[in-house]
């Protein structure tokens, strides 16, 4: 299903407090892949928290990913979506092409190192003024720094 972005309209203008979803993967207990989406206004604070665990090998995970993300409360002031291509590599059934048309957002998928990316749905420009307006202090985005943070947090607790 193709969505129509929430906004409309191309980003013309990065504001400070851009809404941005950080998206990572972690393989979790018992076949599961937990997807933990943290949004951030731009890079200065959080403002929610998603978790979607999906059954690995299941025919159906982006449809469930992209529809838990357009359930979210914060789906109507979310600009983008950023990832990083260690946590998309790890999921074969995570299509990033086909979130982008499903949630209507565009995504920007970071390198491994964060010094190289790739946009969809939004021009490279606009994506590195995006990338510069949320980063933190490591130069990746606030949002997915912490994401992996979390993400680990749950690998860790779901082993111990």
């Amino acid at each position: 299903m193709k969505v129509k972005n929430p906004i409309r309209g191309p980003i013309r203008e990065v504001k400070p407090e851009i809404r941005v979803m950080g998206l990572w993967a972690v393989v979790a207990r018992r076949g599961y892949t937990d997807f933990i989406g943290i949004v951030y206004r731009g890079g200065l604070w959080m403002d929610g928290v998603l978790r979607r665990r999906i059954k690995n090998g299941d025919g159906e995970a982006l449809r469930k990913l992209a529809k838990a993300i357009r359930a979210s409360p914060h789906f109507g002031q979310l600009r983008v979506i950023v990832t990083q291509d260690s946590s998309v590599m790890r999921m074969a059934m995570f299509e990033v092409e086909r979130l982008h048309e499903s949630t209507g957002l565009p995504i920007i998928v970071l390198s491994e190192d964060a010094k190289l990316f790739r946009a969809y749905g939004l021009d490279d420009s606009t994506a590195s003024r995006i990338l510069r307006r949320t980063q933190g202090i490591d130069g990746i985005p606030e949002a997915l720094r912490v994401a992996k943070l979390f993400s680990e947090a749950l690998s860790t607790r779901s082993k111990g």
